[in-house]
């Protein structure tokens, strides 16, 4: 048997044929299986007489899916992004504490408003800040590397709206741990937030830095192509 496996290798090394594994991502839910129902409405509609569910298998719900009515997967998502090692619910309740700034920070803008007018104006719902602080992140113009002849150039291409979202994201976390000893770090996540909800602050300043970034290397433009 060893002989056998000997001859084999030598065979395989002068004939220079590369040894490679394939890995191949089986999942447990082929064809046959359907999407769950992920909302809270239509679990309570009744299943119609024809309906596919009667009869076909239904996918087993993810960790991250809920019915709950005030879930927000842009939320989510943001927190599943500022996980460390693995400590989910310490980052849920950063983001909390969050939007605890938040909200103190835009009610005391509030009642420092002189008229009516001016406080129908200030949002006071933090996850709406949240939301438009993101959306005001969100860089039009991305950076992306191209090999031409052996030399990497700086490409600007425009960002797709998931690209957009994750930079948005990305940054504001990064913006939130730029921060000094003496905050804590859903403090200066909090003021970023209401920051960039005025368009101001780290998140706003590193998606400048990306725009000017894409400027200079304007005339790689059409490598992109």
């Amino acid at each position: 048997m060893a002989a056998l496996c000997r001859n084999v290798t030598k065979l395989i090394l002068r004939e220079k044929r590369p040894i490679c594994a394939i890995l191949v991502r089986n999942s447990k839910y082929d064809s046959r299986y359907i999407e769950n129902i992920k909302t809270l409405e239509e679990l309570k509609q009744p299943i119609p007489p024809g309906d596919i569910r009667h009869y076909k298998k239904i996918k087993a719900a993810v960790t991250d899916d809920n019915s709950f009515t005030d879930f927000d997967p842009v939320v989510q998502k943001f927190i599943n992004m500022m996980v460390k090692g693995g400590n989910k619910a310490l980052a849920r309740s950063h983001l909390e504490e969050a939007f605890e700034v938040v909200k103190r920070a835009q009610l005391e803008s509030y009642h420092k408003a002189s008229s009516e007018e001016m406080k129908a104006t200030i949002e006071l719902d933090p996850v709406v800040v949240f939301h438009q602080a993101l959306e005001n992140g969100e860089p039009l113009l991305i950076i992306t590397k191209v090999v031409k002849s052996g030399q990497t150039y700086m490409v600007p291409i425009a960002a797709s709206d998931k690209r957009k979202k994750f930079f948005s994201m990305k940054w504001l976390i990064e913006a939130g741990m730029e921060k000094d000893r003496s905050k804590r770090f859903y403090q200066q996540l909090g003021e970023e937030i209401v920051a960039a909800y005025y368009h101001k602050g780290g998140l706003i300043k590193k998606k400048q830095e990306m725009h000017k970034l894409c400027e200079t290397n304007k005339a790689f433009a059409h490598l992109s192509y």
